[in-house]
């Protein structure tokens, strides 16, 4: 009998999941795409690879450079941030994978944040071409005026800022503006028979472009008395879910006015409102001061938690009040975090490189177990707050460390997935892990993945002859290709694949040495199947022995 063996050299790779690291960068909105913003080269040293899955940047595997991988429009990034909660800055956050060329037990994180600074590419905008004010005709020297402010888009304060300018043919104007702030001062008395109406034109500008409106000051005759709110109603809060539905009604305001018939009639607005996202979000009713959620918006106390805005009440005649301090009302809501988002398990091959077809992650079996035996790289997010947000994973049962899996927390809610054991292909070529991760959230909230571990086979067994030596017989004078008998031979290896050829025969006689195209001039054997035939050469031989070596074919 004789056996063919074939060795092979392999390595598992290893890793270790240190604390992240932090990288730090910025750059302007609109960057072209492949344009290099920055390297994590210095940041952990030579002799490392690098892998990143972020849509935002691309990572050089080999150099650490950091690329832009698309143009940034930074209002469409950080759209419910613009304008509000007090954010001035607008952050990319991504986690990119370095890993030791030479020890690849050596595996880091770095969270790399990208601050995406604004550019001043958006101009002052009114919301209409015209607006008209109205003020009363016995108003004081003094009297301040509120007209609807423009809005600027840009996310930066700077690039938002809008100072405001007058552009009036009319030399008699009693009015001053004030250039920082939507308001006009009265001058001088009004005298409605002499001048009942003031046009003009306004201009809002940013450090770089302005917008114009026509601005319409009518002068009417007195009112007695303007709506108020009383003291007791100055103040208006409430929590909300933020799973409320659109159009319900949130919160009921009640001013007074003592005047009767259309002068005594009120009307509900917002009070000198900059806040582009409170005016996208909620509704007045302008008759019955009921605040709603517009029909297309949606809550998230992720994106925003408070809203304190002002609404002012005004005589249906002055609808555009100037909204003085009596008939000005504050209301604060607080959006209130459900326990709405699942989390979310993502992960990394630790050795990073593609798994076959039909599995997730790979291991070569029989390989030497070592302190540290790191799979995959386990992330989990959610997008919850607080307590909804703090996750918790494990393994679905403890059967799974029994069976040579465990899972170990790390920082950042990274989890690393490590074997306890050697594995064998010929007794489990794939093995099933469930990992779990589930919120403190009331109710809970859960996620599964499921990880199908490939167990990758080594050439670990010899073929074997089912028996020592084979009688065969043959007829002189046979035809050539004539078959005269056969051989079998089995491989324990998982999935092996054998061939079989002739040795080279002790009596130097039988070798072909004329044409070298077969070891034996008197037989051929079938390399995939073990048939031996005749050759082509004619013979006359009494009863012959040979022996054979099998070789696996992987």
């Amino acid at each position: 009998m004789t056996l063919g063996i074939i060795a092979l050299s392999f390595l598992l790779a290893l890793g270790v999941v240190a604390e992240s690291l932090d990288e730090t960068i910025q750059v302007h909105e609109n960057t072209p795409p492949d344009k290099r913003i920055g390297s994590l080269r210095a940041r952990v040293g030579p002799g490392k690879r690098f892998k990143s899955s972020s849509q935002f940047f691309a990572v050089d595997q080999t150099t650490g450079d950091i690329n832009m991988a698309k143009n940034l429009d930074l209002e469409t990034i950080c759209p419910k941030y613009t304008h509000c909660c007090g954010v001035k800055d607008c952050w990319l956050e991504t986690n990119v994978i370095v890993m030791d060329n030479r020890v690849l037990s050596d595996i880091d994180t770095v969270r790399l944040r990208v601050r995406i600074l604004d550019v001043n590419d958006n101009r002052p905008k009114f919301k209409t071409d015209r607006q008209t004010l109205t003020i009363r005709e016995s108003a004081t020297p003094g009297t301040s005026l509120d007209f609807e402010p423009a809005t600027d888009l840009d996310f930066d304060e700077e690039n938002r800022k809008i100072t405001y300018q007058l552009k009036h043919s009319d030399r008699h104007f009693p009015f001053v503006l004030d250039a920082n702030r939507p308001r006009l001062s009265l001058r001088e008395k009004l005298d409605r028979e002499r001048e009942a109406k003031y046009v003009t034109f306004l201009s809002a500008c940013d450090r770089d472009s302005c917008s114009d409106q026509e601005l319409i000051i009518v002068v009417e005759d007195v009112n007695d008395n303007k709506p108020f709110f009383p003291s007791s109603n100055k103040l208006y809060t409430k929590t909300l879910k933020e799973d409320v539905h659109p159009l319900t009604p949130i919160i009921q305001l009640q001013a007074m006015d003592p005047d009767d018939g259309e002068f005594g009639k009120i009307l509900y607005s917002f009070h000198n409102q900059h806040d582009v996202n409170i005016l996208e979000t909620f509704q007045i009713d302008e008759e019955t001061g009921e605040i709603r959620l517009k029909s297309k918006s949606r809550l998230s106390a992720k994106v925003r938690q408070k809203y304190d805005f002002f609404v002012k009440a005004c005589d249906a005649p002055n609808p555009n009040c100037a909204g003085e301090e009596e008939s000005v009302a504050q209301v604060i809501l607080t959006v209130e975090d459900i326990n709405d988002h699942a989390p979310k398990i993502t992960f990394e091959p630790m050795d990073g490189s593609d798994a076959p077809r039909g599995v997730d992650l790979k291991i070569v079996e029989n390989e030497p177990l070592q302190t540290q035996n790191a799979l995959a790289l386990i992330f989990v997010e959610d997008a919850d707050l607080g307590e909804n947000a703090r996750v918790k994973c494990s393994l679905q049962s403890d059967d799974y460390e029994k069976n040579g899996f465990k899972l170990e927390a790390g920082s950042n809610n990274i989890y690393t997935l490590k074997t306890t054991r050697q594995f064998d292909h010929e007794e489990k070529a794939i093995q099933s892990v469930d990992i779990i991760c589930t919120d403190h959230g009331i109710p809970p909230q859960s996620a599964r993945l499921n990880l199908k571990v490939g167990i990758k086979d080594v050439n670990e067994f010899a073929p074997m002859f089912a028996r020592n030596s084979y009688q065969l017989a043959v007829m002189e004078n046979t035809k050539p290709g004539t078959k005269v008998g056969s051989v079998t031979a089995t491989d324990q290896d998982g999935g092996a694949k054998l061939r079989y050829r002739l040795a080279l025969p002790q009596d130097p006689k039988a070798y072909n040495k004329a044409t070298h195209d077969e070891v034996n001039k008197y037989f051929v054997i079938d390399e995939l199947t073990g048939d031996i035939l005749t050759s082509s050469v004619s013979f006359q031989v009494q009863v012959k022995q040979e022996c054979f070596t099998v070789f696996p074919e992987q």
